[in-house]
C-alpha cells in the first residue's frame, strides 16, 4: 500500500500517490513546488477595470467662461495586477474608448469627439500600459508607463493611492503634447484625469454590450 508521505497534493483535486515506489523523490519535489506556489497565487491578485467596477473622469478649464468642465468616459476596460509584498511585480493596463466621452452637453461632446480635439473616428482609444511600479509609502504607488492619446505615446508617471479598498489614480497631461491645437476660447491645455478602481473587483465586463473583444 502506498504511504501517505508519498502522496502529491494537487490543489483542487486532492492527494495522488505514485504507482511506483521509485517515484517517491519525484512526488516530494512536486509537493514542494505546489506548496511554494500557493503564497504567490494568494498574494498576487487582479482587479478588473470595467464600467461596473471603476470610473474614468476628467476635468478641464473652460477658457471662455472661466469655469471647470467635468466629464467622464463610459466605455473602458483593463486590469490592475497587484502584489502587496512585491509592488514592483505589479502591472497596470487600461483602454478608454474616446467616443464614449460625456460632459452633460451633446453639442460639446460632439465637438470633443471631432478632429478638433479627440478625433474619435481616427483615434478610437486612449491607452495606458505600465512599465514599472514602485512603492512610495504605505498604500501608495508610483506607476510609470506608456500613455497613448491621438496616436502619440509618451511616458508618464501616475501616482496611485489605495483608499478604502479603491485604487485611486490622478494625473495631469497637456493636450498640446498629444497633437491637439491650442484653444484660447474653449478648452485649457491642462487636462486632469481621475481613475478609480475597486480593489480585487472580479465582475467580468459584458463584451457584447461594449462591442469589444476580450482579447483586445
Amino acid at each position: 500500500m502506498a504511504d501517505f508521505r508519498d502522496a502529491v497534493i494537487i490543489p483542487g483535486i486532492g492527494p495522488r500517490w505514485p504507482r511506483d515506489g521509485n517515484l517517491t523523490a519525484l512526488s516530494k519535489a512536486l509537493l514542494i513546488v505546489c506548496v511554494l506556489a500557493l503564497p504567490v497565487l494568494a498574494m498576487r491578485r487582479t482587479s478588473l477595470i470595467a464600467p461596473a467596477t471603476a470610473q474614468v473622469q476628467f476635468t478641464i478649464d473652460h477658457q471662455l467662461f472661466t469655469k471647470i468642465v467635468n466629464g467622464s468616459f463610459t466605455n473602458f476596460r483593463g486590469q490592475i495586477t497587484f502584489d502587496p509584498d512585491r509592488p514592483e511585480a505589479s502591472q497596470v493596463r487600461w483602454r478608454v474608448e474616446t467616443a464614449s466621452i460625456e460632459t452633460g452637453s451633446k453639442a460639446r461632446d460632439k465637438r470633443l469627439r471631432s478632429a478638433e480635439y479627440l478625433d474619435a473616428p481616427r483615434f478610437p482609444s486612449i491607452r495606458f500600459i505600465s512599465q514599472t511600479v514602485k512603492s512610495t509609502g504605505p498604500d501608495q504607488l508610483l506607476v510609470t508607463g506608456n500613455f497613448t492619446l491621438c496616436a502619440v505615446t509618451k511616458v508618464i508617471d501616475v501616482p496611485v493611492k489605495l483608499v478604502n479598498g479603491v485604487f485611486d489614480c490622478k494625473f495631469h497631461i497637456k493636450r498640446t503634447d498629444y497633437g491637439m491645437l491650442p484653444d484660447t476660447l474653449l478648452a485649457a491645455d491642462d487636462l486632469a484625469i481621475h481613475l478609480q478602481v475597486q480593489q480585487y473587483a472580479s465582475e467580468r465586463p459584458s463584451w457584447r454590450r461594449t462591442g469589444m473583444a476580450p482579447s483586445e
